[in-house]
């Protein structure tokens, strides 16, 4: 393999920009139900165009990944308010709606956010703006750090911060990006804020499979075009298979539940509005997992 191959196929690291995945992310969001959403991309269109047209259209042909990104979503939410913990750490969070949302429950919900310098930059003016457009109050419970969350000192910096309750951590669209060390890392960080606050869970649909990328011909396909647009190839930051994903975490010590993301299919906005059969909802969710984590 030459010099150029090998950089290219390098294992991604947190450390590294991946912004524009994020931003893809929050494009697909626009067009769901959730709140908040589509005026949270605007503002950042407004200050500085997180994308451009040609990155726009990739993501709109890409109606898999609105179904997904939903799913995922929307699952995440579910395991929060069934678990009634009411101080949330969500990790590389992007332009995630779900913290303004949080705030805005009446019982006051703390939240903690923490993602890259220029992420959180682009989220504070976000914020600004948006409760100047809402009439909103200041969000006094939304707390946003920057830095890496690999950083055992800045999580555990992040930590004193909690009162000694139960703690939802949430990590959504971050595993694939992080490469095998900085996965570890990761996970000795969470159990550090786990082992600090009994009954704490950890949450993530990242559980991406070797297996399910090589399922179909269009997974494939898509896949392969994203290694073009992006210039960079995930796979070997993904678990093998199944099984491979259970033995990474339980090596940590954790208590693993599983759940699939077709269980959100009939709670989806985005694929009627996106025209979706029934069957390419349920190719887009096929074997797509999140675990449910505890100590």
């Amino acid at each position: 393999m030459n010099e150029k191959n090998e950089l290219t196929a390098q294992p991604t690291s947190f450390g590294e920009k991946i912004s524009f995945t994020a931003d893809t992310v929050a494009f697909a969001r626009t067009k769901s139900g959730i709140p908040h959403c589509q005026k949270i991309f605007e503002i950042a269109e407004e200050i500085g165009g997180p994308l451009n047209a040609k990155e726009k259209e990739r993501t709109e042909g890409r109606p898999d990944l609105h179904a997904y990104v939903e799913a995922r979503y929307l699952l995440t939410d579910e395991e929060l308010k069934k678990s009634g913990i009411r101080q949330v750490l969500e990790l590389a969070s992007g332009l995630s709606p779900r913290g303004f949302i949080a705030v805005e429950d009446p019982f006051m919900m703390k939240y903690f956010e923490i993602d890259l310098p220029d992420k959180m930059a682009l989220k504070r003016a976000v914020i600004f703006e948006l409760r100047n457009r809402l009439g909103a109050q200041r969000y006094d419970n939304l707390c946003l750090f920057d830095g890496d969350v690999t950083d055992a000192d800045r999580v555990k910096l992040i930590d004193t911060c909690f009162s000694q309750q139960s703690v939802f951590i949430i990590c959504e669209g971050l595993l694939r990006y992080l490469n095998w060390e900085d996965k570890e890392k990761l996970a000795m960080n969470i159990r550090y804020i786990m082992e600090n606050h009994s009954d704490s869970i950890w949450v993530t649909p990242d559980i991406h499979l070797l297996s399910d990328l090589y399922a179909s011909p269009q997974r494939i396909k898509n896949h392969e075009q994203t290694v073009r647009d992006w210039g960079k190839d995930v796979r070997p930051n993904l678990f093998r298979d199944l099984d491979h994903a259970y033995e990474f975490f339980r090596g940590f010590g954790f208590v693993i539940r599983e759940r699939s993301l077709a269980d959100m299919t009939d709670q989806l906005v985005l694929p009627k509005r996106l025209g979706m059969t029934d069957e390419a909802v349920a190719e887009a969710l096929k074997g797509r997992k999140a675990f449910i984590m505890t100590l």
